[in-house]
């Protein structure tokens, strides 16, 4: 039993240093220009261009956010609602 709490310990400890507020600086990226490059509209025009855009121009990127999250539905995200 303490081997396992030593384990599950030591795996929380690991995840959570790897968080993308540790790893990616602040950069300038807007919440308008990621929707001109990767919403809704993009992903509708062409779906492989937005997702090579966002690999490249997105991923790891740290932003500063001012506001507060209204909602979040799991559903929407995996196509499925």
């Amino acid at each position: 039993m303490v081997t396992t709490a030593f384990l599950a310990i030591y795996a929380f400890v690991w995840v959570e240093s790897k968080t993308n507020r540790d790893i990616a600086p602040i950069t300038g990226i807007t919440w308008a220009a990621y929707q001109q490059d990767c919403g809704h509209a993009q992903w509708l025009k062409n779906r492989r261009i937005t997702e090579n855009t966002f690999i490249n121009k997105y991923v790891q990127k740290g932003v500063q956010w001012d506001g507060y999250v209204v909602r979040v539905l799991l559903a929407e995200d995996d196509g499925s609602a």
